[in-house]
């Protein structure tokens, strides 16, 4: 079966923190693990901003 562009992409980041976790200790995992949390929580934040944005333009002009 084949597998679409973000699957394949998916299935490569599991193998990196499968990968990663087995290669650290607990400690930096978990350090890295927070790091990587953050970053999305940032990320999901400005694409909620931007949504905001857009909804509003309409009412500008």
């Amino acid at each position: 079966m084949l597998m679409s562009s973000g699957e394949a992409q998916a299935q490569l980041a599991i193998q990196f923190i499968t990968d990663l976790q087995q290669q650290c200790d607990a400690e930096t995992y978990g350090r890295f693990m927070n790091l990587l949390a953050e970053y999305h929580k940032q990320g999901n934040e400005a694409a909620e901003a931007s949504a905001s944005v857009d909804k509003r333009k309409p009412r500008l002009f």
